[in-house]
């Protein structure tokens, strides 16, 4: 019957999905809920540094 592979592969997607899940939420939780810096380059830092700068900005008006 059909019905009797669905639990096998219902434990292969999530095995799977845990594989790329659980590793980014471990390293999330350990820096304080930040995603990890994946291929930043000074653009994406410079945007960070104007998104700070921003942030300080309209926290003081």
């Amino acid at each position: 019957m059909s019905y009797q592979s669905i639990p096998a592969f219902a434990i292969i997607v999530f095995a799977v999905a845990g594989m790329g899940v659980l590793p980014a939420k471990v390293w999330s939780l350990a820096n304080g809920g930040k995603t990890k810096p994946v291929a930043q380059d000074e653009f994406n830092h410079a945007l960070r540094r104007r998104d700070d700068r921003l942030r300080e900005l309209s926290a003081s008006h």
